[in-house]
């Protein structure tokens, strides 16, 4: 099929059924009922809330026919995170649209379920409802979270008392799962030792972990997993994609997966949806090997596979520059020396686990010097970069010294200045108010100058220092109009690019980026990567983590590998 064709937007044809007609008889076998659909429409006009049915230059499909039966998995695929029509279809099959006619779309499953249980003082047994039947899990924000800034530090100090909820017990509130089942569940994800932690305490690869173990809780039909595989190292990717082919194979629940080109498609997904491949409005929907027979799924595919194939020539690449960078650095001024440093959390005499975390490390970054931080998820890396950054208490009692300076001895205040950061935990954490009080794009790169999460008026200086900066981003994107919107209106990717000029914006001497482009397009990624390589001052050094190969800058030319809290690589 076409990409360009219909606004009729329709699944593949399937052959229609032969029949025979058999004389009864007593011997003959009874056939039960097939399975009840999850999600059927047919012909259904599409639209968002609010939009009338007589503007049909408003549907996000004017036409759908789309099955998803008991036995099938879904992968949606497009070529960017930022897809329109990628988040239009996820937003359909959850029912958070409107339907013309109404009989055009339902989920026949519903009609099967038997009803939820409640006391007869809280109304007694309730029908389920989509919400009931769906859980979509899109790892974008930290579990239990609001619209204020939520100090993301205090994971390493003493945990305030609205924070001491642990993994296990959010888990039971917000599932009403009892123990057994927590247990069972956590041990497939290989969070059993992590039940017990203070869920504040938890990292961004454990945040993720835990927002699949909540949805598997809630005991859904259908689990839809937005980019399941974003921000995981290779041995974790793989163990989800066999955690998810065994759920899917038992019902327990049915999963829809939603991916980037770069991602291996797992062998489990039966049904593609291949959304704007040609960068219009359009949909491919069908079983896997009809899609895949496809001109654009095909260009799609192979593209991310030249982008998979490419990634390994620049880690090859990569080594190879290490060690001429380590001479060409060599005596230049150290921003970061750890010497002999152990991380260890948990103590046998309160009950916990012990768990080690940094074992014996040695490392130096200098300016200049353009590092990549790698390892498996749990490697240490989080804590590493939380000496770094002084925020881990640890850091005034090892030997880590900071732009020159014991960590002890230098304030906080005066170390934030010497340091752009942008993480999973600074956009999670950074607040997102509507109304008088939202802080617009522009204010919120204003923030970078003092690290800081609230208002500030731009001086005449960080004005211009800001105007400078976006004409070499060189995005076009970025427009008075952009920078003038609430940073909680924009979407993931645009807040990641905002949140990333508000790391650079006071062009400090270390930049930390702990997956920078997190949701960002391919021509934001371009644009910051090109930033990144060219715009830097020679001084200026990187920290940067990710776990896609293709996200690393060329000017990263040292690695830092870490396996169970030692240094495993270092070039």
């Amino acid at each position: 099929m076409s990409l360009r064709t219909a606004p009729s937007l329709r699944t593949w044809p399937r052959p229609a059924a032969c029949t025979r007609l058999r004389p009864f008889s007593l011997s003959s076998r009874v056939r039960s009922a097939p399975p009840p659909d999850i999600f059927r429409a047919d012909k259904a006009a599409v639209y968002p809330f609010g939009v009338p049915s007589n503007d049909p230059k408003r549907s996000l499909f004017p036409s759908l026919s789309l099955t998803v039966r008991d036995a099938d998995c879904w992968a949606i695929l497009a070529p960017t995170s930022s897809s329109p029509t990628r988040a239009a279809l996820v937003a359909t099959l959850r029912h958070q649209v409107r339907f013309d006619p109404i009989s055009s779309a339902s989920h026949p499953i519903l009609a099967t379920l038997p009803p939820v249980e409640r006391p007869a003082d809280e109304g007694g047994p309730r029908d389920r409802t989509v919400d009931d039947l769906i859980q979509f899990v899109s790892f974008k924000t930290r579990l239990g979270r609001g619209s204020d800034f939520d100090d993301y530090t205090a994971r390493y100090y003493s945990i305030r008392d609205e924070d001491k909820l642990t993994v296990r017990q959010h888990l039971r509130d917000a599932t009403g799962a009892d123990d057994a089942a927590v247990e069972d569940k956590a041990a497939a994800l290989q969070m059993e030792t992590l039940l017990d932690s203070p869920l504040i305490t938890l990292s961004n690869g454990q945040t993720r972990r835990a927002r699949v173990l909540r949805a598997l809780l809630a005991r859904p039909e259908l689990i839809i997993l937005e980019e399941p595989f974003t921000g995981l190292d290779a041995p974790s990717r793989a163990h989800l994609a066999t955690l998810l082919a065994s759920l899917h194979a038992a019902r327990s629940p049915r999963v829809l997966l939603v991916l980037r080109p770069q991602d291996v498609l797992p062998p489990f997904v039966t049904h593609l949806a291949l959304a704007d491949a040609t960068g219009d409005r359009s949909l491919a929907l069908g079983p896997r090997g009809e899609v895949l027979a496809g001109v654009e799924a095909r260009a799609l595919l192979a593209a991310g596979e030249r982008e998979r194939e490419a990634s390994v020539q620049r880690a090859m690449r990569r080594r190879e520059a290490g060690e001429r960078a380590a001479k060409e650095t060599e005596g230049r001024k150290a921003l970061v020396e750890l010497k002999g440093v152990n991380v260890t959390y948990g103590r046998e005499e309160d009950g916990q686990v012990e768990r080690r975390i940094l074992r014996d490390l040695d490392w130096t970054v200098r300016a200049g010097e353009r590092w990549l931080l790698a390892g498996h998820n749990g490697s240490g890396k989080s804590t590493l970069l939380a000496l770094v950054l002084g925020d881990h208490p640890r850091s005034f009692n090892e030997d880590v010294t900071l732009f020159g300076q014991p960590r002890y001895r230098r304030a906080t205040a005066t170390l934030q200045q010497n340091i752009g950061h942008v993480s999973p935990e600074i956009f999670n954490a950074f607040p997102r108010k509507h109304g008088p009080e939202a802080l617009t794009a522009y204010e919120s790169i204003v923030t970078g100058f003092e690290s800081v999460y609230s208002y500030r008026r731009a001086t005449a200086e960080q004005a211009s220092a800001i105007d400078a900066l976006v004409r070499q981003l060189e995005h076009p994107l970025v427009t008075p109009e952009f920078l003038a919107r609430p940073f909680a209106a924009l979407s993931a990717g645009e807040q990641s690019l905002v949140l990333l000029l508000r790391a650079l914006v006071k062009r400090p001497p270390l930049l930390v980026l702990d997956e920078p482009f997190s949701g960002m397009d391919r021509q934001t990624v371009d644009k910051a990567q090109r930033f990144l390589d060219e715009e830097l001052d020679e001084d200026q050094a990187v920290i940067m983590i990710t776990h896609f190969e293709e996200e690393v800058p060329q000017s990263i030319n040292r690695v830092l590998r870490l396996e169970e809290g030692k240094v495993v690589e270092h070039v």
